[in-house]
């Protein structure tokens, strides 16, 4: 019978270190595609996702990267001043943009930048820090991208 618990507690222990490793060599595979890279949003990307996690009562949504595996982004703050840091990790294109203008309450956030004709908006919400929304649209407004992006750790 010891001998069972003892394998049951080694699979167990095994099962979630694997996790944590896959987890870990996941991050390490991304980091390793921003290094390459090399842009100004690559490395804003790395930073904050290699700076250590406060574990603040209240969710920031400048503290982190989110992604959905093909898109990577964070937002950066400087004073007043809003970056959005964006990588296409398939096709390894990458955008910086500054100067967003922020609207919403305390529900929701809602930080936007142009781009020529292109609007960048990321939505996010306090009670669900998770998570945000990532949406492009045209100089029409129509919308060419939304996209659901997680935290990546």
């Amino acid at each position: 019978m010891k001998k069972i618990l003892c394998i049951a507690y080694l699979t167990v222990a095994l099962t979630v270190n694997a996790g944590s490793a896959n987890a870990q060599s996941g991050q390490d595979a991304v980091i390793r595609i921003l290094t390459g890279i090399g842009s100004e949003a690559a490395k804003e990307l790395i930073r904050i996702m290699l700076a250590p996690r406060p574990n603040a009562p209240r969710p920031d949504v400048k503290r982190a990267a989110f992604t959905d595996k093909e898109w990577l982004v964070a937002i950066g703050q400087n004073g007043d001043d809003f970056s959005y840091y964006g990588v296409n990790l398939r096709t390894r294109n990458s955008l910086t943009l500054k100067g967003a203008r922020v609207s919403g309450n305390s529900q929701s956030q809602v930080y936007t930048w142009n781009n020529g004709d292109y609007r960048y908006q990321v939505a996010w919400q306090p009670s669900a820090p998770q998570v945000i929304r990532l949406q492009v649209f045209d100089e029409r407004g129509r919308e060419l991208l939304n996209r659901l992006l997680y935290k990546t750790n």
